[in-house]
Protein backbone atom coordinates (compact mmCIF):
# COMPACT_ATOMS: atom_id res chain seq x y z
CA UNK A 1 0.00 0.00 0.00
CA UNK A 2 2.83 2.35 0.88
CA UNK A 3 4.60 1.61 -2.40
CA UNK A 4 1.40 2.26 -4.31
CA UNK A 5 1.03 5.66 -2.64
CA UNK A 6 4.65 6.52 -3.41
CA UNK A 7 4.11 5.49 -7.03
CA UNK A 8 1.06 7.75 -7.26
CA UNK A 9 2.99 10.66 -5.76
CA UNK A 10 5.68 10.25 -8.41
CA UNK A 11 3.55 9.50 -11.45
CA UNK A 12 0.55 11.81 -11.00
CA UNK A 13 2.62 15.06 -10.96
CA UNK A 14 4.47 13.90 -14.10
CA UNK A 15 1.19 13.14 -15.87
CA UNK A 16 -0.17 16.51 -14.79
CA UNK A 17 2.89 18.35 -16.13
CA UNK A 18 2.68 16.52 -19.46
CA UNK A 19 -1.03 17.35 -19.69
CA UNK A 20 -0.34 21.02 -18.97
CA UNK A 21 2.38 21.13 -21.62
CA UNK A 22 0.14 19.46 -24.20
CA UNK A 23 -2.69 21.87 -23.44
CA UNK A 24 -0.34 24.85 -23.75
CA UNK A 25 0.88 23.62 -27.14
CA UNK A 26 -2.69 23.08 -28.32
CA UNK A 27 -3.68 26.54 -27.12
CA UNK A 28 -0.77 28.11 -29.00
CA UNK A 29 -1.70 26.28 -32.19
CA UNK A 30 -5.34 27.36 -31.92
CA UNK A 31 -4.35 30.99 -31.33
CA UNK A 32 -1.98 30.90 -34.31
CA UNK A 33 -4.80 29.57 -36.46
CA UNK A 34 -7.15 32.26 -35.10
CA UNK A 35 -4.58 34.98 -35.84
CA UNK A 36 -4.64 33.95 -39.50
CA UNK A 37 -8.33 34.88 -39.56
CA UNK A 38 -7.49 38.38 -38.33
CA UNK A 39 -7.95 37.94 -34.58
CA UNK A 40 -5.83 40.34 -32.54
CA UNK A 41 -3.80 39.10 -29.60
CA UNK A 42 -5.26 41.98 -27.55
CA UNK A 43 -8.78 40.72 -28.20
CA UNK A 44 -7.78 37.13 -27.49
CA UNK A 45 -6.14 38.08 -24.18
CA UNK A 46 -9.10 40.19 -23.04
CA UNK A 47 -11.67 37.49 -23.82
CA UNK A 48 -9.53 34.81 -22.19
CA UNK A 49 -9.15 36.77 -18.97
CA UNK A 50 -12.79 37.83 -18.79
CA UNK A 51 -14.28 34.38 -19.37
CA UNK A 52 -11.66 32.61 -17.24
CA UNK A 53 -12.45 34.91 -14.32
CA UNK A 54 -16.13 33.99 -14.62
CA UNK A 55 -15.18 30.31 -14.57
CA UNK A 56 -13.07 30.76 -11.44
CA UNK A 57 -15.89 32.74 -9.83
CA UNK A 58 -18.23 29.80 -10.42
CA UNK A 59 -15.66 27.33 -9.06
CA UNK A 60 -15.04 29.48 -5.96
CA UNK A 61 -18.80 29.70 -5.33
CA UNK A 62 -19.13 25.94 -5.83
CA UNK A 63 -16.48 25.12 -3.24
CA UNK A 64 -17.19 27.96 -0.83
CA UNK A 65 -18.16 25.54 1.93
CA UNK A 66 -14.86 23.71 1.68
CA UNK A 67 -12.69 26.78 1.26
CA UNK A 68 -11.88 29.27 3.98
CA UNK A 69 -11.71 32.94 3.05
CA UNK A 70 -9.55 34.77 5.59
CA UNK A 71 -9.46 38.57 5.37
CA UNK A 72 -7.14 39.83 2.64
CA UNK A 73 -4.57 42.27 3.96
CA UNK A 74 -2.78 44.84 1.80
CA UNK A 75 0.63 43.05 1.56
CA UNK A 76 -1.08 39.89 0.35
CA UNK A 77 -3.55 41.83 -1.79
CA UNK A 78 -0.73 43.72 -3.52
CA UNK A 79 1.12 40.48 -4.30
CA UNK A 80 -1.98 38.95 -5.86
CA UNK A 81 -2.47 42.15 -7.87
CA UNK A 82 1.12 41.81 -9.06
CA UNK A 83 0.35 38.24 -10.13
CA UNK A 84 -2.51 39.55 -12.26
CA UNK A 85 -0.29 42.22 -13.79
CA UNK A 86 2.50 39.75 -14.56
CA UNK A 87 0.04 37.25 -16.00
CA UNK A 88 -1.43 39.84 -18.35
CA UNK A 89 1.99 41.11 -19.44
CA UNK A 90 3.26 37.59 -20.00
CA UNK A 91 0.24 36.62 -22.10
CA UNK A 92 0.60 39.69 -24.30
CA UNK A 93 4.27 38.91 -24.95
CA UNK A 94 3.57 35.22 -25.53
CA UNK A 95 0.67 35.65 -27.95
CA UNK A 96 2.43 38.41 -29.86
CA UNK A 97 5.49 36.19 -30.08
CA UNK A 98 3.41 33.29 -31.40
CA UNK A 99 1.79 35.64 -33.90
CA UNK A 100 5.22 36.67 -35.19
CA UNK A 101 6.85 33.23 -35.09
CA UNK A 102 5.14 29.90 -34.44
CA UNK A 103 3.65 27.80 -31.62
CA UNK A 104 6.48 25.32 -32.19
CA UNK A 105 9.05 27.92 -31.17
CA UNK A 106 6.93 28.94 -28.18
CA UNK A 107 6.73 25.33 -27.01
CA UNK A 108 10.48 24.85 -27.39
CA UNK A 109 11.29 28.06 -25.52
CA UNK A 110 8.94 26.95 -22.75
CA UNK A 111 11.80 24.74 -21.56
CA UNK A 112 13.43 27.96 -20.35
CA UNK A 113 10.90 28.26 -17.52
CA UNK A 114 12.61 25.88 -15.03
CA UNK A 115 16.01 27.44 -15.74
CA UNK A 116 14.73 30.99 -15.36
CA UNK A 117 12.82 30.07 -12.21
CA UNK A 118 15.98 28.59 -10.70
CA UNK A 119 18.00 31.70 -11.57
CA UNK A 120 15.37 34.00 -10.05
CA UNK A 121 15.13 31.82 -6.94
CA UNK A 122 18.88 32.13 -6.47
CA UNK A 123 18.76 35.89 -7.15
CA UNK A 124 16.05 36.44 -4.53
CA UNK A 125 17.89 34.09 -2.12
CA UNK A 126 14.99 31.66 -2.00
CA UNK A 127 17.31 28.83 -3.02
CA UNK A 128 20.95 28.47 -2.07
CA UNK A 129 23.68 27.38 -4.46
CA UNK A 130 25.81 24.55 -3.12
CA UNK A 131 28.43 23.88 -5.78
CA UNK A 132 29.48 20.58 -4.24
CA UNK A 133 25.93 19.26 -4.27
CA UNK A 134 25.17 16.95 -7.19
CA UNK A 135 21.58 18.20 -7.43
CA UNK A 136 22.75 21.80 -7.59
CA UNK A 137 25.31 20.93 -10.25
CA UNK A 138 22.57 19.26 -12.29
CA UNK A 139 20.42 22.39 -11.99
CA UNK A 140 23.28 24.63 -13.12
CA UNK A 141 24.10 22.39 -16.10
CA UNK A 142 20.43 22.20 -17.03
CA UNK A 143 20.11 25.98 -16.80
CA UNK A 144 22.99 26.67 -19.19
CA UNK A 145 21.85 23.90 -21.53
CA UNK A 146 18.33 25.34 -21.70
CA UNK A 147 19.61 28.85 -22.37
CA UNK A 148 21.99 27.65 -25.08
CA UNK A 149 19.24 25.62 -26.73
CA UNK A 150 16.88 28.59 -26.63
CA UNK A 151 19.47 30.81 -28.32
CA UNK A 152 20.07 28.24 -31.04
CA UNK A 153 16.40 27.67 -31.84
CA UNK A 154 15.68 31.43 -31.80
CA UNK A 155 18.53 32.67 -33.98
CA UNK A 156 18.82 29.65 -36.30
CA UNK A 157 15.70 28.73 -38.24
CA UNK A 158 17.22 26.16 -40.55
CA UNK A 159 16.13 25.31 -44.10
CA UNK A 160 12.53 24.88 -45.19
CA UNK A 161 11.26 21.33 -45.01
CA UNK A 162 8.65 21.79 -47.73
CA UNK A 163 8.64 23.95 -50.83
CA UNK A 164 5.35 25.64 -51.67
CA UNK A 165 4.37 27.93 -54.49
CA UNK A 166 4.58 31.61 -53.72
CA UNK A 167 0.84 32.17 -54.05
CA UNK A 168 0.01 29.37 -51.63
CA UNK A 169 2.67 30.39 -49.11
CA UNK A 170 1.39 33.96 -49.08
CA UNK A 171 -2.29 33.13 -48.79
CA UNK A 172 -2.17 29.98 -46.65
CA UNK A 173 0.77 30.16 -44.23
CA UNK A 174 1.39 26.98 -42.28
CA UNK A 175 0.37 26.87 -38.64
CA UNK A 176 3.27 24.67 -37.53
CA UNK A 177 6.05 26.45 -39.44
CA UNK A 178 6.53 30.17 -39.80
CA UNK A 179 9.04 31.64 -42.22
CA UNK A 180 8.33 35.29 -41.45
CA UNK A 181 11.12 37.80 -41.04
CA UNK A 182 9.96 38.53 -37.48
CA UNK A 183 10.96 35.07 -36.24
CA UNK A 184 13.71 36.38 -33.95
CA UNK A 185 11.53 39.15 -32.52
CA UNK A 186 8.81 36.62 -31.81
CA UNK A 187 11.29 34.31 -30.11
CA UNK A 188 12.61 37.12 -27.93
CA UNK A 189 9.06 38.10 -26.94
CA UNK A 190 8.32 34.50 -26.02
CA UNK A 191 11.51 34.35 -23.93
CA UNK A 192 10.41 37.53 -22.12
CA UNK A 193 7.00 35.93 -21.54
CA UNK A 194 8.58 32.90 -19.90
CA UNK A 195 10.81 35.15 -17.80
CA UNK A 196 7.68 36.93 -16.56
CA UNK A 197 6.05 33.55 -15.93
CA UNK A 198 9.05 32.44 -13.88
CA UNK A 199 8.85 35.61 -11.80
CA UNK A 200 5.15 34.96 -11.28
CA UNK A 201 5.97 31.45 -10.03
CA UNK A 202 8.35 32.92 -7.45
CA UNK A 203 5.74 35.39 -6.22
CA UNK A 204 3.02 32.74 -6.29
CA UNK A 205 5.08 30.42 -4.10
CA UNK A 206 5.42 33.20 -1.54
CA UNK A 207 1.70 33.97 -1.71
CA UNK A 208 0.76 30.33 -1.14
CA UNK A 209 2.93 30.21 1.99
CA UNK A 210 0.98 33.14 3.42
CA UNK A 211 -2.44 32.28 2.02
CA UNK A 212 -2.72 28.62 0.90
CA UNK A 213 -6.02 28.89 -0.97
CA UNK A 214 -5.39 28.04 -4.63
CA UNK A 215 -8.86 28.77 -5.98
CA UNK A 216 -9.14 32.12 -4.22
CA UNK A 217 -5.69 33.23 -5.35
CA UNK A 218 -6.47 32.18 -8.93
CA UNK A 219 -9.80 34.01 -8.79
CA UNK A 220 -8.39 37.30 -7.54
CA UNK A 221 -5.30 37.23 -9.75
CA UNK A 222 -7.56 36.56 -12.75
CA UNK A 223 -9.91 39.32 -11.64
CA UNK A 224 -7.05 41.80 -11.39
CA UNK A 225 -5.76 40.62 -14.75
CA UNK A 226 -9.21 41.27 -16.24
CA UNK A 227 -9.41 44.74 -14.69
CA UNK A 228 -5.97 45.58 -16.09
CA UNK A 229 -6.45 43.97 -19.50
CA UNK A 230 -9.87 45.30 -20.52
CA UNK A 231 -9.07 49.05 -20.70
CA UNK A 232 -5.65 48.45 -22.25
CA UNK A 233 -6.97 46.03 -24.87
CA UNK A 234 -9.94 48.27 -25.69
CA UNK A 235 -7.61 51.23 -26.22
CA UNK A 236 -5.30 49.09 -28.35
CA UNK A 237 -8.23 47.75 -30.43
CA UNK A 238 -10.83 50.57 -30.55
CA UNK A 239 -12.53 49.16 -33.65
CA UNK A 240 -15.62 47.25 -32.51
CA UNK A 241 -15.49 44.94 -35.52
CA UNK A 242 -12.19 43.55 -34.20
CA UNK A 243 -14.03 42.24 -31.13
CA UNK A 244 -16.42 40.08 -33.13
CA UNK A 245 -15.48 36.41 -33.13
CA UNK A 246 -16.35 35.95 -36.77
CA UNK A 247 -14.57 32.63 -37.33
CA UNK A 248 -15.16 29.27 -35.70
CA UNK A 249 -11.48 28.79 -34.96
CA UNK A 250 -11.42 32.05 -32.98
CA UNK A 251 -14.34 30.88 -30.86
CA UNK A 252 -12.72 27.49 -30.31
CA UNK A 253 -9.39 29.11 -29.36
CA UNK A 254 -10.99 31.34 -26.71
CA UNK A 255 -13.21 28.59 -25.30
CA UNK A 256 -10.29 26.16 -25.19
CA UNK A 257 -8.22 28.62 -23.18
CA UNK A 258 -11.08 29.12 -20.75
CA UNK A 259 -11.61 25.36 -20.49
CA UNK A 260 -7.96 24.69 -19.67
CA UNK A 261 -7.99 27.37 -16.95
CA UNK A 262 -11.08 25.79 -15.44
CA UNK A 263 -9.58 22.30 -15.64
CA UNK A 264 -6.43 23.44 -13.82
CA UNK A 265 -8.60 24.86 -11.05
Amino acid sequence: MARRNEWKELVIPCIAMVAVECSNVTGGILFKAASFTGMSYFVFTAYSYLLSTLVFLFIAALFKRKTLFPPLKFPLFSRIFLLGLLGFSGQLCLFKGIQLSSPTLASALGNLTPALTFMLAVFFRIEKVAIRSSSCQAKIIGTFTSIFGALVITFYKGPKLFSLSSSVSLQRPLVFMSYESNWIIGGLLEAVAYLILSLAYIIQSQVMKIYPEEITVSLFSGLFGTIISLPICILAEPNLSSWKLSSNVAVVAVLYTVYTYGAYA
